[in-house]
């Protein structure tokens, strides 16, 4: 027999109405029984004998009942039985807490809690909030999340990525990242830099650094000597004000610069002056020559140095026209400077320079060798290797990017022995083979299956082909293409 004391009664009475546990032939007297108001009470334990488990009570109710194995159960009216108090958890808490303190676990059986020792509004962010705890770095979200991060743990991301946002504060608190979203105004403190940022304008930057010393004359403001001023000026560059009157960059090449303002170092008055009390005109006669020191000879005649131009030994001429080519003579040594030249007509084999070591004939540009062209309707021949058979080929990729063997008579010990060249980044190498009959094919150490996998034979008398690109990560030809195989 178990006995079932009045706590465990009044938990029997959340589950069915006190009247349904009195028989209909029964009628309680004070000592024993009380109904009031739907609720049974007593002053006396209750003893409830060990059953086997009854039917499906009728609609509407349910049946409580002990079994021999001394567990008390419940049975509804669909009959469906269940052990009472048969939950599980077992949660066990302190003697005592402060009052709206934030309960936590207390060791891993998660069974245990105790006083946490903060309310929630110890931490939540007030709006007049400006010192944030610590950050232990910034961190870029783009390639995936911190790993294996421990409580507390906190940074500031610099992508939009992940589920993080930029600039967004982010800390680990055993299971999530919880997102705090920055406020203007929010300072906080770079363990890893050891630097403050405060929040402004939609970004962090640092505290006492020249992203905040900007001359906008709004307001008085004073410049710390040797404190620079506003990061996106350019050195060695003139300053202005812009129309909102902050300063900015002159860039040279509108504005002069620092070298080009040193050519009117000296002057002693205006560039125009000095200009104008030179000579305003030079014309043929006797100014002229009074201003040169020099014979010009006749009008017309080029000026040189102490006379006409006749037939010089040496120097250079510039801008001279119509010199004709007579007495031109092979000289490996001296340089001819000519803008363009006109081969066999006048007009239509103008060969002229395009660029630094670049020719083009009627303004269309020859093509170089180191030169970077695009060929149109233009016909490229491979360069090709053949022999009837071998069972190691000779292919030297230098020389050839189409080889074929014509008529394999024996098997292919290895295409790697005789292999030499030096390849480069995507070249292409195509291999054809024609067997007299099926023939075992053996690649080397030199080759890999790629896309497709290396053949290792070849069918009766078809050709295969094989597609080739150098793999400059493993330095091996890897397999790209097949066919036919069959």
């Amino acid at each position: 027999m178990k006995k079932l004391y009045i706590f465990l009664l009044a938990l029997l009475m959340l589950v069915i109405p006190a009247s349904a546990l009195v028989p209909t032939n029964y009628t309680p007297t004070n000592q024993q029984w009380n109904l009031l108001s739907g609720m049974l009470k007593t002053q006396y334990g209750i003893s409830i004998g060990e059953i086997a488990a009854p039917s499906t009570p009728a609609s509407g109710f349910g049946s409580i009942y002990f079994k021999a194995d001394g567990k008390l159960y419940y049975k509804n009216d669909a009959g469906t039985e269940v052990e009472v108090g048969s939950g599980s958890g077992d949660v066990v808490g302190p003697s005592s807490a402060t009052d709206e303190n934030i309960a936590v676990f207390d060791s891993t059986t998660g069974k245990l809690i105790k006083d946490g020792g903060s309310k929630i509004s110890d931490l939540a962010l007030a709006d007049d909030l400006w010192l944030f705890p610590p950050i232990d770095d910034w961190y870029d979200p783009t390639a995936g999340l911190p790993v294996t991060p421990t409580v507390g743990d906190r940074y500031i991301s610099e992508a939009t990525a992940n589920g993080w946002t930029e600039n967004y504060i982010y800390e680990w608190d055993g299971s999530n990242w919880v997102e705090y979203p920055p406020e203007e105004g929010w300072m906080i403190w770079d363990l890893l830099g050891l630097i403050y940022y405060v929040f402004f304008s939609g970004g962090w930057m640092e505290v006492g650094s020249d992203s905040f010393l900007t001359l906008d004359q709004t307001a008085s403001q004073t410049i710390v000597n040797g404190q620079p001023i506003w990061d996106t000026l350019t050195a060695s560059e003139l300053v202005s004000m812009d129309a909102n009157k902050k300063l900015q960059s002159l860039a040279v090449a509108t504005y002069p610069s620092l070298t080009e303002l040193s050519y009117v170092k000296g002057l002693s008055s205006a560039v125009q002056t000095q200009i104008g009390n030179k000579q305003a005109t030079i014309s043929f006669g006797t100014g002229v020559e009074t201003a040169l020191g020099v014979n010009i000879g006749s009008a017309g005649a080029p000026v040189v140095f102490d006379g006409a131009l006749g037939t010089p030994s040496g120097g250079t001429a510039t801008n001279i026209t119509g010199l004709p080519l007579t007495g031109l003579v092979d000289d490996t040594s001296t340089a001819l400077g000519v803008g363009s030249l006109n081969i066999g007509h006048a007009s239509d084999t103008t060969l002229a320079r395009s660029a630094a070591g670049v020719l083009m004939v009627e303004t269309v540009v020859i093509p170089s060798i180191s030169s970077t062209s695009t060929l149109t309707n233009k016909r490229i021949t491979p360069r090709t290797g053949t022999t009837t058979s071998s069972a190691t080929p000779t292919i030297n990729t230098d020389n050839v990017s189409f080889y074929s063997l014509t008529a394999l008579a024996a098997d292919i010990t290895s295409f790697t022995t005789n292999l030499s060249g030096t390849p480069t980044e995507g070249q292409t190498l195509w291999i054809a083979i024609t067997g007299t009959a099926a023939r075992a094919i053996a690649w080397g150490i030199d080759f890999e299956d790629g896309a497709a996998d290396l053949p290792l034979t070849t069918v009766t008398t078809q050709r295969i082909d094989i597609g080739l690109v150098w793999n400059t990560v493993t330095s091996n030809w890897r397999c790209m293409a097949v066919g036919p195989t069959e």
